[in-house]
Parts: C-alpha cells; sequence; structure tokens
C-alpha cells in the first residue's frame, strides 16, 4: 500500500470488516486527512464492524487542526454505460 503523507481524501470499496479505515485513522503521519469514506455491499458486517472507527480517548489527547469525517456506506460500485 502506498500512501501520500499529504493526501485529503481516501475511498474504501470492500471495507466491510473496516481493518484499512482504522488503520487509516490511528496513523499520526496522515495529518492531512480531512475525510475518510468506506463502502460495501454487506450491511452485516458494517454493522458488525462499525465499533472499529470509533474514536477512543486517546484520540482527543492529539487533536487535529482541521476537521476530520469517517463516513461508512452500504452500497456498490457500478459501471456506468453511455
Amino acid at each position: 500500500m502506498i500512501l501520500s503523507i499529504f493526501m485529503s481524501q481516501v475511498l474504501d470499496f470492500g471495507c466491510a470488516e473496516g481493518k484499512l479505515v482504522k488503520s487509516l485513522i490511528s496513523q499520526e503521519t496522515l495529518t492531512h486527512l480531512e475525510e475518510l469514506v468506506g463502502v460495501d455491499i454487506d450491511r452485516n458486517l458494517l454493522e458488525e464492524n462499525k465499533f472499529r472507527i470509533q474514536p477512543l480517548a486517546s484520540d482527543y489527547l492529539r487533536p487535529r487542526t482541521h476537521p476530520f469525517t469517517v463516513s461508512l456506506y452500504q452500497g456498490k460500485h457500478c459501471l456506468l454505460s453511455i
């Protein structure tokens, strides 16, 4: 996985277990990250694993200088035929 410390938005398709989402949330080097969105087709897995994106008490010890939003959505990607 290649990450830029200057990226501001990340979209994770197939995020059901939330491991990548949680990993990115906890990266101290990604200070410019403003929005993190996870999308998965399986609503049940999203519900079971949404606890992974909840802030920990330690997250409040290192406050960010700008807003940071984490969202999970149920859905799938599709091809648009024109």
